[in-house]
């Protein structure tokens, strides 16, 4: 593969010269030819090649391609290059030259302020901005001069530690509550976590990420980075209508375009026009029908992505208008049409359990309510990106994020109607996932583009064009009522949930599982009537999303929860403590709880927390306060008696390094460290001699998709169970026993070792991890299970939160603000704190913002969202103060204890908060996002 790599400093960035620019950039002197249209940010990345600056909006919208002009932060996406003369320009590549890490890449080292990275350089070069004009800010001044800068990973509160750090100022412990020295004027507080030197980098410290120095050097890290001699260009045309026959598509103008060497519709797949994780039946080019707007009808391949863009313009479709269905209501009316043959109905799951009839007749109360949960959109800066390169063996190689190679070998393989070996998928990292990465968008028509062409292809959307183009969290709306003794015995649960699946199935089905299988929340209920299904409708197809019909249902219970609890006069706290599961207690599926279950304690710590808290928290004049709890739990693995599985592989190399090969892909998480961690751990080796290649087709393993928070617990007994039989080949059952060892003295010894072992043949061994086997789901969750000791084993591991929500709002429902969000996270063990304090912030902040402020309109006739802006994303001066607590209780198949938490802590928010305002002003919202609409809710109670 071949990179861009820039002559000297003179560049004619198009023909038409109509003037010099002279300036400097990173301390050279640099002189270039200027056209129409060319902004600083082309300058830098295709001509340059400083691709740390990076395209996440492309209207000046996130901040991910911030740079410092003359002393003064710079949106280079929308900067032309003609106001560059004379100019002084810095990117984050200036910050370590000569290797050493500026003090902001040092503290946000420090402070875990790097998961995906994508929004990294151009975080740092704001903070750098700040810190030359205020070597001292405030708690208020850091967020406000951050403001136009987006991360949809961290919460926000790492990076506002990370530059607290690196300013000199205290910083508070337990996370994110990082203004309380400056607001409370206590002691200066150590820093949350202290990041090892990478020797040991045993599980439950936080050594180094494997990725974070690339990130914050800004390397070459993901896909639109990439470079291939001789590239094409791919540029999409979509869909401009909702619902629609498609009867030409007229293709010649464009075809005599400059530079477009070919255009690829329908007609032009070779093998299957489908995709799908479950049913292929989402068309690669729609050929008949489109069933939303966005969906894609061509590709123009061109010598330039100008040249592409331009081309696309010129394809005109000719539609023949179909009725539209654009909610769950249309979809489910009598007579409404078919958007797929068989119905509009895409899954359906039931159960019961006991005799919940009974329940509700004996009950002392009934609580009833509907719950509704909009679709919003994954918003990862990352758009989505991919370089196919066409060969002989394999016949195309495919570099791109997803959350699943195996899944898109496959997926490619079968459109291009080759054998799955003639494709290899390479991962690249990903800048944000939550979901929306484990099915293609781009990659499918990239790869094909290569194939047909000879020629490598790359493909990067634009933001309206991922957002256009990608699936969606389910909107849902959920019924239920419950079924309560006096004292606050929960006796029984009936739900009735519809989720909004889309135009498309993608991962419909096990979303409605979730929310089928998640009713009954962390609560023992003995009898339950459970029915949730999926519907289609013309707007784009719902797919994975952090929480995965999880979050939907929790809304729903926990506001029960707490009417249950206002209606009784109890402490909603205490309700929950009475009915908690815990081990011994049984789900309502009917799985009985093993150790490492430990709900209660994330309960207690949320409570004590909080007390100490409401001791500290006034409202502001003329505010109402207000208090909210919530708790949630969820599954970690696909379960249900799929297939789980995962494989490993661990190298010992000639020069005295590990090398371990994984099928997880790392979207920020961090799974590549906690891998290596694992490894190192097992094997007795220094961390710092541990690398990993992850999710690369031809090299690794499969692992399965990472997903349903999996990939700690699967791919990390794989690991585990890998180590050990390189112990065995290496005749050390019990390791090497180096960890402590300096670098080069482990080396050496390592070295020895592989000389000693080494037959001609590479000292690799490979391991399978089955986890424990569960069960499918059956119709009636009371039948006997005489072979499991667990009953009805659904999952084989859940992991459970607890959040408390402090509110300040006018009394008409103005204002609102979110001042501070408590959990308590239950981790079974921390392999690396500081991982896990990062995942938690950032789920959190994201379900404040689900719960309040975030919507994604699929309106008719082109009125859905496009822009990062109009999405409500949160950033720093509306996202509240975090204060987080791990809760550790070893579960007895987890690697070293552990098991996934990465989505769990989102779902809570909504409800503590809306629970909140329900304590200061007396109305509870039952539909998100309620931020703009509560004022109108007030005013109608």
């Amino acid at each position: 593969m071949g990179w861009l790599t820039p002559s000297a400093t003179e560049y004619e960035l198009e023909a038409r010269v109509s003037t010099k620019i002279h300036c400097t950039i990173n301390g050279e002197r640099h002189e270039f030819g200027t056209g129409a249209g060319t902004m600083l940010i082309d300058v830098l990345r295709d001509h340059l090649g400083l691709v740390g600056t990076k395209n996440g909006c492309g209207n000046g919208q996130c901040g991910a391609c911030a740079v410092i002009m003359n002393n003064k932060l710079t949106r280079s996406c929308v900067t032309p290059i003609a106001k560059l003369d004379g100019a002084e320009i810095e990117t984050v590549e200036s910050l370590s030259r000569g290797g050493q890490l500026h003090a902001l890449q040092e503290a946000f080292v420090a402070e875990g302020a790097v998961q995906c990275g994508f929004c990294t350089p151009g975080m740092l070069m704001a903070a750098k901005a700040l810190l030359l004009q205020n070597p001292q800010p405030t708690h208020h001044e850091i967020r406000e001069a951050l403001e136009p800068q987006l991360c949809r990973c961290t919460g926000y509160s790492a990076i506002v530690r990370a530059v607290r750090r690196a300013a000199g100022l205290p910083v508070a412990e337990h996370g994110a509550a990082d203004a309380a020295a400056e607001l409370s004027g206590s002691v200066p507080l150590p820093g949350s976590e202290t990041v090892t030197n990478g020797l040991t980098g045993s599980v439950g410290t936080s050594p180094l990420r494997k990725d974070t120095l690339a990130k914050l050097r800004g390397e070459r890290v993901f896909a639109a980075d990439y470079e291939s001699p001789e590239m094409l260009h791919g540029a999409f045309v979509l869909s401009d209508k909702d619902h629609a026959r498609l009867l030409s598509l007229n293709l010649e103008q464009a075809r005599k375009a400059p530079g477009v060497v070919t255009i690829l519709s329908a007609s032009d797949i070779p093998g299957r026009n489908g995709f799908g994780l479950f049913i292929p039946h989402q068309p690669v080019f729609a050929s008949d029908l489109v069933r939303y707007r966005g969906e894609p009808l061509a590709l123009v391949v061109a010598e330039s992505l100008a040249m592409a863009r331009a081309a696309a313009k010129l394809i005109k479709a000719e539609y023949e208008d179909l009725p539209v269905i654009h909610s769950i209501d249309e979809a489910m009316a009598p007579g409404a049409p078919e958007l797929h043959e068989g119905g509009n109905t895409a899954d359906t799951v039931r159960f019961r359990r006991g005799n919940p009839e009974q329940a509700f007749a004996d009950a002392d109360l009934v609580i009833e309510g509907e719950y509704f949960t909009p679709a919003i959109e994954h918003a990862y800066l990352e758009p989505e990106a991919c370089l196919a390169v066409p060969g002989s063996q394999p016949a195309v190689t495919v570099y791109t994020a997803n959350q699943g190679s195996g899944a898109y070998q496959q997926m490619i393989a079968a459109t291009l109607a080759v054998d799955p070996e003639q494709v290899r998928v390479v991962y690249t990292p990903a800048g944000g996932g939550f979901g929306g990465k484990e099915e293609p968008t781009v990659q499918i028509q990239a790869a094909l583009a290569a194939r047909l062409t000879g020629r490598p292809v790359k493909v990067v959307l634009n933001r309206s064009e991922s957002i256009r183009m990608s699936t969606k969290r389910h909107g849902s709306r959920v019924r239920i009522r419950h079924a309560v003794r006096k004292d606050g015995t929960l006796l029984a649960v009936e739900t009735d949930t519809v989720v909004d699946s889309g135009s498309y199935l993608s991962l419909s089905k096990p979303v409605i599982f979730r929310t089928a299988i998640m009713a009954g929340g962390p609560y023992e209920i003995p009898n339950a009537s459970v029915n949730s299904c999926g519907v289609y409708t013309n707007t784009n197809p719902s797919g994975a999303f952090r929480g995965f019909g999880s979050t939907q249902i929790c809304f729903a219970v926990e506001l029960q929860m707490d009417k249950i609890a206002r209606a009784l006069g109890m402490d909603p706290i205490e309700l929950r403590r009475k009915n908690a599961l815990a081990p011994g207690k049984t789900t309502v599926t009917g799985h009985l709880l093993p150790e490492g279950n430990p709900y209660p304690e994330t309960v207690n710590q949320v409570a004590d927390a909080l007390a100490a808290a409401l001791k500290e928290t006034t409202p502001a004049a003329g505010k109402k306060l207000g208090v909210g709890f919530a708790s949630a739990y969820k599954n970690v693995g696909v379960g249900k008696g799929l297939p789980d599985e995962a494989s490993a592989a661990v190298e010992l190399r000639e020069d005295g390094s590990v090398r371990i090969f994984v099928g997880a892909t790392d979207m920020g998480q961090g799974s590549d460290t906690v891998m290596a961690q694992i490894a190192a751990e097992r094997l007795g080796v220094p961390y710092s001699l541990v690398d990993v290649v992850s999710s690369d087709t031809e090299r690794c393993p499969e692992a399965g998709l990472t997903t349903a928070s999996r990939q700690t617990f699967v791919s990390g007994n794989a690991v585990n169970g890998a180590a050990a039989l390189l112990l065995e080949t290496l005749k050390k059952p019990d390791g090497v026993n180096l960890s402590g060892y300096a670098e080069e003295e482990a080396r050496e010894a390592l070295t020895e070792l592989y000389e000693e072992h080494y037959k001609g043949e590479r000292l690799r061994v490979e391991y399978r991890y089955r986890p424990p086997r569960t069960m499918p789901l059956p119709e009636d969750c009371e039948a006997v299970v005489p072979d499991h000791p667990e009953g009805h084993a659904i999952h084989f591991a859940y992991c459970y939160t607890s959040m408390a929500a402090i509110v300040e709002v006018n009394p008409d429902g103005t204002d609102l603000r979110v001042l501070r969000l408590i959990t308590a996270q239950d981790v079974g063990r921390a392999l690396h704190r500081q991982n896990v304090l990062g995942q938690v912030e950032g789920a959190v902040v994201m379900g404040y913002g689900y719960g309040v402020r975030e919507k994604f309109e699929s309106g008719r006739n082109g009125t859905a969202t496009t822009t990062i802006n109009s999405l409500g994303l949160p950033r720093f001066l509306d996202s509240p103060i975090l204060e987080t607590y791990i809760v550790e209780a070893a579960h007895p198949h987890g690697p070293y204890g552990a098991k996934g938490i990465g989505e769990i802590p989102l779902n809570p928010a909504a409800p503590a908060i809306a629970a909140a305002v329900h304590d200061a002003l007396g109305v509870y919202p039952t539909s998100l996002p309620f931020g703009a609409t509560l004022p109108d809710l007030v005013a109608g109670s």
